[in-house]
């Protein structure tokens, strides 16, 4: 059980922090390309106005790295270092001038091609081939700009790559450290329940005695005064109690896990703990049916599973209605043995089917009271069930009741 906690503790604290990395890993990432992005394109919009701006003060060549023009006094150093390609063409689609010099990569005819492409696509910005383009209306045409983006798209691919190889890294020392902490966190609470435990045995075990001396006295008194109505409540009150002990002792040991497991054949033990139970459901007339699989084999102990079993058929027994049926089945499903206690009658109220497996918790308190039922017989079986690493459920469906053991299979 407290397995299953610690897991739980620590999935949640690794999800969370995954949750966070993630989320700012991709905040970082979005937030520093936007940025670069949102410069460049500011970049060469800068290069088209002075591009226009030089061709109508008549200069023959564009605003190359070389050009004055290219860097207004009031720009960052960084727009005189950029190498910028551009195609002017005319209204009538003409090529007028391309600013290229082969340092793009691409030939005079590529890059027309290119540019031609990105203006039918009807973006005025965008990205293609690693190159960043930007196309600016002009009282000739169009001008569509270029820069080569190869350099961000590799520098961001690289801060990506040791993003995650350190985060990686990062998120290996968490789950150390979530373990550890999952470990302290859990700790107390196995403490308390140990030491719960513990109270339970010792309290039933001293509550024995007395309970014994009690009524060995009422059995003596009712032998010299003969019988009396308040030796029976006497008696009768002491029996339920003695029940009740007998309950919580068999509680504590489910839950110590202190038995031996061995290998043994699930069919025959499920078999022969059922027969017993023909008589009592006749005399009840209600109809037991067995469909057991044969040559089921589990790693557990015997008798711990018939206690499961005879829980769960008195359970049904005790809750069918007369002429009705209780049906035990025991399947293999993939690596786990199934065993399925049904019967019909009233179905259990979906808001009481995760409770009746808590202690002291009664469906009927006033049948339970007539047949000395102290809500302890299925947290029992829940108990041992669950030191099988195995489940339990209940479900209610077309006038059935089932309660449904999974047990896995394996030879130890």
């Amino acid at each position: 059980m407290f397995r299953n906690v610690k897991i739980k503790i620590i999935v949640s604290i690794m999800s969370i922090l995954l949750l966070v990395f993630a989320g700012t890993l991709v905040s970082i990432y979005f937030v520093s390309y936007r940025d670069v992005l949102s410069e460049n394109l500011n970049m060469m919009a800068e290069y088209a106005d002075n591009y226009e701006k030089l061709l109508s003060d008549d200069h023959s060549e564009p605003p190359g790295p070389e050009s004055p023009g290219n860097v207004p006094k009031n720009h960052d150093a960084i727009f005189g270092l950029t190498r910028f390609y551009s195609v002017d063409f005319g209204k009538d689609g003409t090529v007028i001038k391309i600013e290229n010099e082969n340092s793009s990569g691409l030939s005079d005819e590529e890059l027309t091609a290119l540019a031609s492409d990105v203006s039918g696509n009807g973006d005025l910005s965008g990205s293609v081939n690693h190159m960043l383009y930007l196309i600016s209306d002009t009282n000739r045409g169009q001008l569509i700009v270029f820069m080569n983006n190869t350099i961000a798209d590799d520098s961001f691919t690289t801060l990506f790559r040791y993003t995650l190889l350190f985060g990686g890294g990062t998120m290996i020392l968490l789950f150390f450290f979530s373990y550890f902490l999952a470990g302290r966190i859990v700790h107390p609470i196995k403490v308390a329940f140990e030491k719960q435990k513990q109270f339970v045995s010792d309290a039933s075990h001293e509550l024995k005695t007395p309970l014994s001396v009690i009524n060995a006295n009422a059995e003596m008194l009712t032998r010299d005064i003969g019988e009396n109505k308040w030796l029976s409540n006497i008696q009768s009150e002491n029996g339920r109690m003695a029940g009740l002990v007998n309950q919580l002792l068999q509680l504590a040991k489910s839950e110590n896990g202190n038995v031996p497991f061995i290998v043994f054949d699930l069919s025959r033990a499920v078999t022969g703990d059922t027969l017993p139970f023909e008589s009592l459901a006749f005399e009840q007339s209600v109809e037991l049916k067995m469909a057991i699989s044969e040559g089921i084999k589990i790693w557990g102990n015997e008798e711990q599973i018939g206690q499961v079993l005879s829980i769960l058929i008195d359970n049904a027994l005790n809750h069918t209605t007369e002429k009705g049926t209780v049906q035990v089945m025991l399947k293999r499903s993939r690596n786990n043995a199934v065993l399925q206690i049904s019967n019909t009658g009233e179905p259990i109220p979906p808001e009481k089917r995760e409770v009746i497996f808590e202690r002291f918790y009664r469906l009927d308190e006033a049948r339970s009271r007539t047949y000395n039922r102290y809500g302890l017989g299925l947290s029992i079986a829940k108990a041992i069930v669950t030191e099988h690493r195995g489940k339990i459920s209940v479900d209610c469906a077309n006038g059935w009741t089932t309660f449904s053991v999974t047990l896995p299979i394996r030879s130890q």
